[in-house]
């Protein structure tokens, strides 16, 4: 490991989805889950992600003036989003993770009043051979569009598209030295600091892989899938905009 660490990637390695309560920030798991431990990576077959991009994470100051001078710059709370495609995924995870519930006839609608919470890992490759890791503890997703176009000559493919938005963790994780908890975290595998088991711990509490090969293992068995969202079961959000847990 050389003694300086590079921070440009090339590609998207890996994305890792898992529900969490409501309450306590822990995964959720067994039925309810994406997978009987909690955490899924989304890569069995064709699918996986062509693209993530993490957007807002840092906005630009507003500056203050005095006695004709430059005395103070405000700067606004972090706010995340994050836009991620995917070739392909699941199609009981997609359903989970943006809150869409399976009937009897195997048709699936929204629930709006009760936005899923989830928790986002991805993995990029660093040009120096280390990786990219970055997640949000604490989100939720939106499956915006739908579009279609006709086959001609060359197949049209209609890839899925999830927009996250990131808040405040509910676990006591992803915290800053005064003690104030962040949305957004990475990491970089390069690090003499870096532990791959407490990484796991922080994004998805509760799981017990211990890496990410654990959970690629993991996410290649079927799990039964009732259409339910990854929740606790109990609580529900009258604006899934503005979880009503958030800064408790």
């Amino acid at each position: 490991m050389s003694e300086k660490l590079g921070s440009a990637a090339h590609g998207i390695d890996l994305t890792i989805l898992s529900g969490i309560s409501e309450q306590d920030g822990q995964v959720v798991k067994g039925d309810n889950g994406l997978t009987q431990d909690g955490p899924y990576a989304v890569d069995a077959g064709i699918e996986g992600a062509t693209q993530v991009e993490y957007q807002t994470l840092e906005a630009a100051g507003t500056d203050q003036f005095a006695n004709n001078k430059r005395k103070r710059t405000t700067r606004p709370s972090q706010n995340p989003t994050a836009t991620v495609t995917y070739l392909d995924i699941d199609w009981d995870v997609l359903n989970k993770v943006v809150g869409y519930e399976e009937d009897e006839t195997g048709g699936a609608t929204l629930d709006q009043d009760h936005k899923p919470h989830i928790a986002l890992l991805t993995r990029e490759p660093l040009l120096d051979g280390n990786f990219l890791y970055e997640a949000f503890a604490n989100a939720t997703a939106t499956y915006q569009t739908s579009t279609h176009q006709t086959d001609t000559a060359e197949e049209q493919d209609a890839n899925v598209q999830l927009n996250l938005k990131a808040y405040e963790p509910i676990a006591d994780v992803f915290k800053l030295k005064s003690g104030k908890k962040m949305p957004y975290k990475k990491w970089n595998s390069g690090s003499s600091k870096f532990d791959e088991a407490k990484m796991l711990k922080e994004v998805f509490p509760g799981t017990t892989a211990t890496s990410v090969d654990e959970i690629l293992q993991a996410s290649t068995i079927n799990t039964s899938s009732t259409g339910s969202n990854p929740t606790s079961g109990s609580g529900k959000n009258k604006d899934p905009e503005t979880p009503t847990h958030l800064g408790n």
